[in-house]
């Protein structure tokens, strides 16, 4: 009974590690409500989550098999099977947790998986170190043999065939790194990084936010705790790149709340920030109206968690002296939702991003942004001299 007990409790750690990544892979697919606050981790265009889900199936399918059989030694050759591939699995979970970055450590959905594998290759040990003598003993040849007419046993099974059309369509059907480009960034430094970024499609601002020869956009939604991380992180680096470029680079915010009442797109979802176009919006109106707007997004950052509709107007009126905020809410909605639109024509999904002279990158760390933007600043200083150069010589003939 306790090993029955124990087998019952080692597969429905395998369904919930199974049901983990397959919620990351359809919140990757069809925009489901995100309650990821990373980026999932690809490799050569293949999202880890895909394998994982696979291992964990072919696991389910070990562990079922087994109970196919009464003979002792039979059930214990399964066991070493099934221990052998959390072996495997583990091995995998260590290679994915070793090459991905604090954004990727973020997400529920690993830490759930490691666990459940862990679990597994705990369980799958315990269960498998009191008879793993009595199946190694055994002569090669024989295991060989043993181990042909279970993989014979395996295929001919129904649930074998399932399993492979589960995973067939799963891999027809689900996402690769190519369709969240946004999501699936490497984590690059120094000249892997730049080589990266002059590899990207290069995408265009309206005029009026091209104010310098560089401009670095950044999109936002006030009430995205990661914005507000990025924003203090990378503050002191944008405030001293101002200081030092001045006119050749210019910093613009473009509004891209995620939520449905002004970003009305498919994967946004509809309450995971319920006040914040309500947030955009007052910012928006004070800027209209030529008061500071540092005071309100200050507020704004410090009350993210609790922060409404009707919070955000009066903080709006008491530390701006707007006034008729509830009359001027559409239209400026109207102008936030043009800005979503905007972003997301662009290919932004995800807040905080930035747009760098045409390239959409996710955030960063400041030594990375500061790489990237001085790297766009020497462009420009090279193209400006050129064109300096050829002007003067084109005078000089006439």
């Amino acid at each position: 009974m306790g090993e029955e007990r124990r087998d019952l409790t080692m597969r429905i750690a395998a369904w919930l590690g199974i049901l983990a990544m397959l919620e990351l892979l359809g919140e990757t697919k069809l925009g489901f409500t995100s309650l990821t606050t990373g980026s999932p981790l690809a490799y050569r265009g293949v999202l880890v989550e895909m394998p994982a889900a696979i291992w964990f199936a072919v696991f389910l399918l070990l562990e079922s098999a087994k109970t196919r059989f009464a003979d002792l030694e039979v059930r214990r050759r399964w066991n070493l099977y099934a221990f052998v591939w959390t072996v495997v699995g583990l091995a995998a979970a260590l290679w994915a947790l070793r090459h991905s970055d604090e954004s990727v450590r973020n997400n529920w959905q690993y830490w759930t998986a490691c666990g459940c594998i862990s679990f597994l290759f705990v369980g799958a040990g315990f269960r498998e170190l009191p008879s793993a003598r009595g199946v190694i003993s055994k002569s090669p040849r024989q295991l060989l043999f043993a181990a042909a007419r279970d993989i014979r046993f395996l295929v001919v099974r129904l649930s074998f065939g399932l399993v492979v059309v589960a995973c067939g369509v799963l891999v027809a059907f689900g996402p690769y790194a190519r369709d969240v480009p946004s999501r699936r960034e490497h984590p690059l430094h120094g000249t892997q990084l730049v080589e990266w970024f002059e590899m990207q499609p290069r995408t265009k601002l309206p005029q009026r936010y091209r104010v310098a020869p560089v401009v670095v956009a950044t999109f936002i939604d006030y009430q995205c705790p990661a914005c507000l991380s990025s924003t203090r992180m990378l503050e002191p680096l944008f405030e001293e790149l101002a200081a030092t470029y001045r006119s050749k680079i210019g910093f613009v915010t473009i509004d891209f709340p995620l939520e449905g009442e002004c970003n009305r797109r498919h994967d946004v979802p509809a309450n995971l920030h319920p006040a914040a176009c309500e947030a955009a919006v007052a910012v928006r109106l004070a800027q209209r109206n030529g008061t500071p707007v540092q005071p309100l997004v200050e507020w704004i950052w410090n009350h993210q968690r609790d922060l409404s509709r009707d919070k955000m107007f009066k903080a709006a009126e008491e530390l701006t002296g707007l006034e008729h905020v509830e009359a001027d809410y559409q239209d400026a909605l109207a102008a936030v939702s043009s800005d979503a639109s905007l972003a997301y024509g662009l290919g932004v999904r995800t807040t905080p991003s930035y747009w760098i002279n045409g390239v959409i990158t996710r955030r960063r760390g400041p030594e990375d942004m500061r790489t990237l933007i001085v790297h766009e600043l020497q462009k420009v200083e090279v193209t400006g001299g050129l064109r300096q150069r050829l002007t003067a010589r084109k005078n000089d003939g006439s």
